[in-house]
């Protein structure tokens, strides 16, 4: 399905599971995934498969639908070096739409996607995989490269000098 999106030369950019325990499982604040990857072009696609079923209250996905195309926005980092947030937003929580999901769910997201999760106030887990897809001719736009994004040929042909 990523291929009909991206098109046939893909790499896997990241792979992760997203858990969220009962009654602590913290929120993630608005970001956009592009912002942690210094990836030219800025067009990679995230699956977000649900594990358990999702909801607004054990912190389902949620989105401001159309705002992709505003571009890459400010990010600021947060308390950990790894987590960042929207310096400044134009959104607010009115503006976006929760996305609830059962097991085996898959929500296809463009990395630009402004996108939040709330925390986790139910008794049950929320547990998602997220799989991040790159084309094959994407590049590093900065010498520092991440030590945590390791890509791997998935499809279709690589190309020299590319991610």
């Amino acid at each position: 399905m990523v291929s009909q999106i991206q098109g046939p030369n893909l790499k896997l950019l990241r792979c992760a599971g997203m858990l969220k325990p009962p009654g602590v499982g913290s929120a993630k604040k608005f970001h956009q995934d592009a912002a942690y990857y210094p990836i030219h072009p800025m067009d990679h696609v995230t699956v977000w498969v649900a594990l358990d079923e999702s909801t607004t209250e054990n912190g389902c996905m949620q989105v401001v639908p159309g705002a992709h195309t505003d571009g890459l926005l400010r990010h600021e980092e947060m308390k950990y070096d790894t987590d960042i947030t929207l310096a400044e937003r134009d959104y607010s929580e009115s503006d976006t739409i929760a996305l609830p999901m059962k097991p085996g769910d898959a929500l296809f997201q463009h990395c630009l996607l402004p996108h939040y999760t709330a925390s986790n106030e139910s008794g049950r887990w929320r547990r998602a995989m997220i799989v991040a897809y790159m084309r094959s001719r994407s590049r590093f736009t900065t010498t520092d490269r991440p030590e945590w994004v390791d890509s791997m040929h998935v499809s279709g042909e690589e190309f020299p000098g590319c991610v």
